[in-house]
């Protein structure tokens, strides 16, 4: 179990050179081939515009902050993107984005579709406690805002919690907003 926090987080620029994002966990592709199994990351999008295309990686996006966007794939559709929605899609899409009013600021998952999958969920804790239980995957948890507890832990808005496939199932309570969600790696 990790509680990663902002001064564990590198920004890293966008593939297609037009903004940055923050990377908060990821996990390397075996033998050192380049690129990640998977990735956990915030962008700031401030214009409309392009999106990165990423091959054989499937996405997970959610608004956090703004108004919300409209992805536009194409022959894949128009889709509206509403704050705490998540959002699947294939990276290889080419997407334009547009933004409803003003900037936005979204959460991102992304895994390599040939090595598993994942999801994400968004968690307001005014509706209860939450119980990541599954062994056997990759859980994760980012606090938006407010504080979360748990036995022997205690995280704050801005935190992400890491919960490795041998870790035990934990329960958190608190007051705030969350995305979590898990990652699945195998054939």
């Amino acid at each position: 179990m990790r509680i990663l926090g902002p001064a564990d987080y590198q920004v890293q620029p966008w593939r297609n050179g037009m903004g940055a994002t923050t990377e908060l966990a990821s996990a390397p592709r075996p033998g050192g081939a380049p690129g990640f199994l998977w990735r956990l990351s915030i962008a700031d999008v401030a214009t409309d515009g392009a999106f990165s295309i990423f091959p054989d990686i499937d996405r997970v996006i959610t608004v956090i902050e703004g108004a919300g966007m409209t992805l536009d794939a194409g022959t894949n559709g128009r889709h509206v993107l509403e704050p705490f929605k998540p959002f699947a899609f294939p990276g290889e899409w080419p997407i334009d984005g547009f933004l409803k009013a003003g900037p936005v600021r979204d959460f991102n998952l992304m895994v390599d579709r040939h090595q598993g999958c994942g999801s994400v969920v968004y968690h307001d804790f005014a509706d209860g406690a939450l119980t990541l239980a599954e062994s056997g995957r990759v859980r994760f948890l980012h606090l938006l805002i407010g504080e979360a507890r748990g036995p022997d832990l205690k995280m704050t808005a801005q935190q992400t919690l890491l919960l490795d496939a041998e870790d035990a199932s934990i329960s958190l309570r608190g007051e705030g907003k969350a995305l979590y969600g898990d990652i699945i790696l195998g054939p």
